[in-house]
C-alpha cells in the first residue's frame, strides 16, 4: 500500500498528514480541487468588481438588503449575483419617484429563447426576488400615458417621442399594473393607450418561420405539399398577448380610465405586416423619415 504526505492549512496553522493513495484520490484531492475552484471564483468576482461595487454602495450609505440581485455570501459579505451566463448590460427599472427598484439584464448571449433576464438573488442567503415592478419612463401623472412591454423599450420610446410610458415586464405580467395606474390617475392621468408589440396581431398561418423546430413539424410538411394550415405556436402566442391586452382594458375600465389600442405596420386584413414589431421601432422609423424628408 502506498502513502503520501499532504500539507493542510487551517487559518494560521499548518500541519502534515500521511494518507494512503486511495484516501488521497477519493477524499483529499476532490476536496482540494473544490477549494481551488472556490478560490478562483472568489478571485474572479473580486476582479470583476462585484464585491468592490457592493462595498462602494455600502460605504456611501446605500442599503442593499432587500434589493433584487444582492445577497450575503458564505463569509457574510454582501455581493451581487452575476455569472458568465448572465453577462450583458443592466437596464434599470424605476418607480414613479424615479428610484431604481430592480434591473433587467439584456443578455450578450441569449439562451432558451430569452433576450432578457431579471437581476435576482432569490435562491441565495438574504437574497430577493425582482417582484415584476412597473417601470416609468416619463412624467408621473402625465395626462395621456402609453403602456408597453419592457423598460428598455419604454425608455427608447420616451426618448424618441417625449411621451410617458408605463412598462410591464410582459403583456401578461400585470400584477402591479392596477396600483400603478391608480397612482397615475390620482396624479392627473386621464387616458391610456395600449402599445404592446404587434405580435398581438400576428398572422397564424404556418410558414415554417416560427423557430428552428418548424423543420420537424408535421403541419409544416403538409404546408410544403400545398396545404394551408394554422400554426399552433403562433396562435398560442397571439392569444397570450391578446389576453394581456384584454386584461389591461379590464383594469382601465375598473379605474374608469379611457383606453385605446395603438397599432402600426398592418396589412389589408388588419394583421401585422411583420416589418416593425415594437413601439420603439415604430417611433424610430418615424424619426428617420423626418430626418430624411
Amino acid at each position: 500500500m502506498s502513502f503520501r504526505k499532504i500539507t493542510v492549512k487551517s487559518g494560521d496553522e499548518e500541519f502534515t498528514l500521511e494518507v494512503t493513495e486511495e484516501e488521497y484520490l477519493k477524499y483529499y484531492r476532490p476536496w482540494w480541487q473544490q477549494k481551488k475552484h472556490e478560490q478562483r471564483n472568489r478571485a474572479a468576482m473580486e476582479q470583476n468588481g462585484y464585491k468592490k461595487l457592493t462595498r462602494k454602495l455600502l460605504e456611501v450609505g446605500c442599503t442593499v438588503k432587500g434589493v433584487p440581485g444582492f445577497y450575503q455570501d458564505r463569509d457574510g459579505e454582501w455581493t451581487i449575483h452575476f455569472s458568465n451566463k448572465s453577462s450583458g448590460f443592466l437596464v434599470p427599472v424605476r418607480n414613479m419617484d424615479h428610484m431604481i427598484v430592480g434591473a433587467q439584464i439584456r443578455l450578450d448571449h441569449p439562451y432558451d429563447g430569452r433576450k432578457y433576464i431579471w437581476l435576482s438573488s432569490t435562491n441565495f442567503h438574504m437574497g430577493t426576488s425582482f417582484g415584476s415592478p412597473v417601470h416609468l419612463a416619463g412624467s408621473p401623472g402625465e395626462k395621456t400615458i402609453f403602456i408597453t412591454e419592457g423598460p428598455l423599450k419604454g425608455d427608447l420610446a420616451h426618448a424618441l417621442s417625449g411621451r410617458t410610458f408605463g412598462c410591464v415586464p410582459g403583456a401578461n405580467q400585470y400584477a402591479n399594473l392596477p396600483p400603478f395606474l391608480q397612482a397615475m390617475k390620482l396624479m392627473g392621468t386621464e387616458a391610456v393607450y395600449e402599445a404592446y408589440d404587434m405580435d398581438k396581431l400576428l398572422k397564424t398561418v404556418c410558414r415554417g418561420d416560427y423557430n428552428e423546430k418548424c423543420a420537424h413539424c408535421e403541419s409544416y410538411r403538409k404546408c410544403r405539399e400545398g396545404q394551408e394550415l394554422p400554426c399552433e405556436k403562433k396562435n398560442v402566442k397571439r392569444q397570450n398577448i391578446q389576453r394581456g391586452c384584454r386584461k389591461l382594458a379590464e383594469i382601465c375600465r375598473e379605474l374608469e380610465l379611457p383606453t385605446k389600442t395603438l397599432t402600426w405596420d398592418t396589412d389589408e386584413d388588419g394583421d401585422w405586416a411583420e416589418h416593425v414589431k415594437g413601439v420603439d421601432d415604430y417611433l424610430y422609423g418615424l424619426e428617420q423619415k423626418k430626418r430624411n424628408s
